[in-house]
């Protein structure tokens, strides 16, 4: 089964594939991966479904609990900005090597690091974690242990943070679920459903802001100078790819 289209529709023709496996039975899983974009959508779908199968039915595992500490060496370091149309928005390249060569005896500002590349994530663990929910690794199926990760730090608060349990739907949601949880799903007892959450740039950019700025306070200047030099260029790069992997695509 396929699906290309809105958002409201796609969660109904999803809940009703979903419905119809035989979950009752106890005999299969079905995994539901969700990617997609920076305030895209990937939470508020996992989370409507989740309520609307039921606690009964659905856990979430959240890719996010996953993420690398900033003093992790393997953490990989920024891409170069995107284009804009923001008058706020970080230099070119070329604009910026030049400003850096101007300057006598400077040296080229290191990229910092990055927390949204797939190397940002301990990928082979979060995999792992789902693969134990669906019974696709030893020791039959789950229960799982998600790590506490504290955002302002940057740091894995600890290992044991959140129980998630086995249950007949397990929903893996984040930036780059579906390509972490590429190989799960070869076996007969787990159905898979790959769904991408897309939202134009401008769209994106509109909810960061209003999560950002409103809710946070940030300078929306601030927040559209991040969006394009540090969200953006790893979208185009690793986030988009992930949508022809998918069976189902939601826009919203």
């Amino acid at each position: 089964m396929s699906f290309e289209g809105a958002f409201d529709r796609g969660l109904e023709v999803l809940i009703q594939a979903i419905n119809n496996e035989d979950l009752a039975s106890g005999h299969t899983t079905v995994l539901v991966e969700i990617c997609g974009g920076s305030c895209s959508g990937k939470t508020y779908l996992s989370s409507l479904l989740s309520r609307r199968l039921t606690d009964s039915l659905a856990s979430v595992v959240t890719m996010d609990s996953w993420f690398r500490d900033a003093s992790d060496p393997l953490l990989p370091r920024e891409l170069p900005p995107s284009p804009s149309p923001s008058p706020y928005a970080s230099p070119s390249p070329s604009a910026s090597a030049a400003a850096s060569a101007s300057a006598p005896g400077s040296a080229p500002r290191p990229p910092r690091p990055s927390f949204d590349q797939p190397g940002s994530y301990h990928c082979g663990e979060f995999a792992g974690a789902v693969r134990a929910l669906v019974g696709a690794g030893e020791g039959g199926r789950g229960p799982v242990w998600a790590p506490r990760y504290d955002v302002m730090s940057n740091t894995r608060v600890c290992d044991r943070g959140t129980l998630i349990l086995h249950k007949p739907v397990i929903i893996a949601e984040g930036l780059y679920a579906v390509e972490a949880l590429k190989d799960i799903g070869t076996l007969k007892s787990v159905v898979v459903y790959k769904v991408f959450v897309a939202a134009s740039t401008e769209t994106r950019l509109q909810r960061r802001k209003e999560r950002d700025c409103v809710k946070m306070g940030v300078p929306e200047q601030l927040v559209e100078k991040v969006f394009y030099s540090k969200i953006e260029p790893p979208h185009v790069k690793f986030i988009e790819p992930q949508k022809a992997l998918c069976n189902f695509v939601l826009w919203s």
